[in-house]
Formats: structure tokens, C-alpha cells, sequence
């Protein structure tokens, strides 16, 4: 397995995979409408984002086919918070045929060096409720619930 920082070149694969991730998130999402999102709209978005010096892609790589990813930012902190700067991991997909090898781990460690070089604090994770393995993988990372985000349907 080779990792390293996802390129112009992976655009196919990785919206491939962006692709299996959110009918992932549409397929687990009991209440919550999560919008068909076509590979051209993922491309669109990754194609502008993957040049950007405040965006990551990280990829891991077996046999030159790349089985999975993350996507995530560093951005400007709200004027509450005493940092200037905060990160954020949009998205962590690996294929289900490489799960469970500690991939998605690898590719959060990586995302996290590239974080400290450029001086970020802290890092935020967002993961749906009915996403039970995706939940235990964060805390498992060391991540920790601090915000809950609550939901109920008007019409």
C-alpha cells in the first residue's frame, strides 16, 4: 500500500470513490435526505479544489489503483474561537474491499502532519448519526464528541 498527496492526474478515481461515499451516506441516512450527488458535480468540485494551497487530498494506492481517500480543508476559525485557523476533513472513503487495514487511519495521520506543519490547532470531523463504524473510527483516532447538531422536520 502506497500513500501520498492526491493530484490533478486522480481526478477519475477520486470521484469515483467521492461518488461510492455519498450513496454510502444516502444508503445509511434513516430521515434525512441526503441529495444524489452526480460524479459530474463531484468532479467540478474536487477538479477546483485539489490545486488549492488551504486543501489536502491524501490517497492510498494498491497496485496503482487508488482504494481510498480524504479530503479536507483548512480554513478561516469563527471570530469566537480564540485560533485563527481550523481544519476540517470533508470526506474519508475507503474502498470496502480494503477496509479494515487501517488505511483511513493512515490517510487522518497524514492529513494530521500536514496540519501541524502549517500550525493548526485542531481538527474537526463530521460523521452522520446512523454512521456507527465511521463514529467508532473517529474516536478510536482520538477524536471527541463537542457539538451535537439537532434536526426536526417542519413539513
Amino acid at each position: 500500500m502506497h500513500f501520498r498527496k492526491g493530484e490533478k492526474k486522480d481526478l477519475n478515481e477520486l470521484v469515483n470513490l467521492g461518488y461510492l461515499l455519498a450513496k454510502h451516506e444516502q444508503n445509511s441516512e434513516r430521515g434525512i435526505k441526503i441529495k444524489n450527488t452526480p460524479k459530474t458535480k463531484l468532479r467540478s468540485k474536487y477538479s477546483k479544489q485539489i490545486s488549492k494551497s488551504n486543501v489536502r487530498f491524501f490517497v492510498a494506492e494498491d497496485k496503482n489503483n487508488i482504494v481510498g481517500f480524504l479530503y479536507g480543508d483548512i480554513e478561516k476559525a469563527p471570530s469566537y474561537l480564540a485560533h485563527k485557523k481550523i481544519a476540517h476533513m470533508s470526506s474519508v472513503f475507503v474502498d470496502p474491499k480494503f477496509r479494515r487495514r487501517g488505511i483511513a487511519r493512515k490517510l487522518v495521520k497524514l492529513f494530521m502532519e500536514w496540519l501541524k506543519t502549517n500550525k493548526i490547532s485542531f481538527l474537526d470531523a463530521g460523521v452522520l448519526i446512523n454512521n456507527t463504524s465511521g463514529l467508532h473510527a473517529w474516536k478510536s483516532l482520538g477524536f471527541k464528541e463537542y457539538y451535537v447538531k439537532l434536526r426536526k422536520d417542519i413539513i
